[in-house]
């Protein structure tokens, strides 16, 4: 089998074409910087393989065409520890006569996993009906190591012995600067700019109390286990604001000053790619709460309950996640934490 490689910006499936051709060269480069960009691989005689990659968002998908290049499925990765790529979503589509990608009559499934094995799988075909199962599952064998660049067979149904030479573009690259598709977290300086400015609706929904005054930010399910801070402000009651983009939660902040947000860090390294913010004295105690109630949650499916833990009644709201909720941190133009923001975004990178 002949399998040609070729880089460009982006695939654009309403079109049917790719975006902006890039020269290895330029593709190498934006790899090494983290930028967004596409591989498009395609046999001689059979559908494509489209693979965005964008290793500052911690990002790549893979998505498989039919055989009228249409959308069929897609596999979106996340790096959520080092060297290593973890299968938040899987997505596919199945075509009726005359149907095209992005009709709403479409037949689609959604699979949404999280590390720890709660998968949610959802099906539909527009207003024909849905439906929705969640459970835990085994996940631990869906972990993938991360892909030196230009080693892209293992995500792809061919075998890596039929990949032939990288196609160059004829009088170099075309970079257009509009490619079609950017993954959620790419550049996140402006999307957290424009929450912290009020610029989108902000709930106040408790007080979040560092009798400590540090700040432990790291996975829920392993929060006990979280060894140092990662901020450090004065010991007091603190402000946890829920922020709402039309009516759908998209993030949540605990605001330490009234300053301006001048710059954003990741909270940790990998680990701290998904998680939640806790006072750092209580991170042991939260972990050992969390290992005492497993089981508590069994059969929890989305939606609203009352369920009872160590004899008191509580409200739960349940969700399926993406997989992870990166934690940044603001800071001022003197470098000190102004806010700790947990980014909840679900939608979907593409469309």
């Amino acid at each position: 089998m002949n399998v040609t490689m070729r880089y460009c910006e982006g695939w654009d499936w309403a079109a049917g074409r790719a975006i902006g051709w890039l020269t290895g060269a330029d593709a190498f480069a934006a790899d090494c910087a983290g930028r967004p960009y596409t591989v498009l691989v395609a046999p001689a005689d059979g559908p494509a393989v489209v693979i965005d990659v964008a290793w500052e968002a911690d990002y790549l998908a893979v998505s498989r065409m039919d055989g009228e290049g249409r959308l069929a499925a897609r596999t979106v990765y996340r790096r959520m520890r080092e060297g290593e790529l973890f299968p938040v979503r899987d997505e596919e589509w199945r075509f009726g006569p005359g149907e095209r990608t992005g009709d709403p009559g479409v037949w689609h499934e959604k699979v949404e996993r999280e590390p720890g094995g709660r998968t949610r799988v959802s099906t539909g075909r527009g207003a024909h009906g849905s439906g929705v199962t969640v459970d835990t599952v085994a996940v631990d064998a869906l972990w993938r190591t991360v892909p030196r660049f230009g080693e892209w067979h293992p995500f792809t149904p061919f075998p890596p012995g039929g990949f032939a030479a990288v196609l160059e573009p004829t009088g170099g690259s075309q970079i257009t600067g509009s490619a079609p598709w950017r993954p959620l977290s790419a550049g996140p300086e402006r999307y957290l700019d424009a929450l912290v400015a009020r610029e989108v609706e902000g709930e106040e929904i408790g007080t979040l109390r560092l009798s400590s005054g540090r700040v432990a930010v790291g996975d829920p399910a392993r929060v006990g286990a979280v060894a140092a801070p990662v901020v450090t402000v004065t010991p007091g009651e603190y402000r946890v604001e829920q922020v709402a983009v039309s009516g759908v939660p998209v993030a949540a902040i605990v605001w330490f000053t009234g300053a301006e947000v001048a710059t954003w860090e990741s909270a940790g390294e990998r680990e701290g790619a998904m998680g939640c913010f806790v006072d750092a004295a209580d991170a042991a105690a939260l972990g050992e709460a969390i290992e005492a109630s497993e089981g508590v949650l069994d059969g929890v499916h989305d939606g609203a309950h009352e369920i009872w833990i160590d004899g008191e009644e509580v409200s739960l709201v349940a969700f399926a996640a993406p997989g992870g909720h990166r934690v940044w941190i603001g800071r001022d133009a003197g470098g000190r934490a102004v806010c700790c923001l947990s980014d909840l975004r679900v939608a979907p990178p593409h469309g």
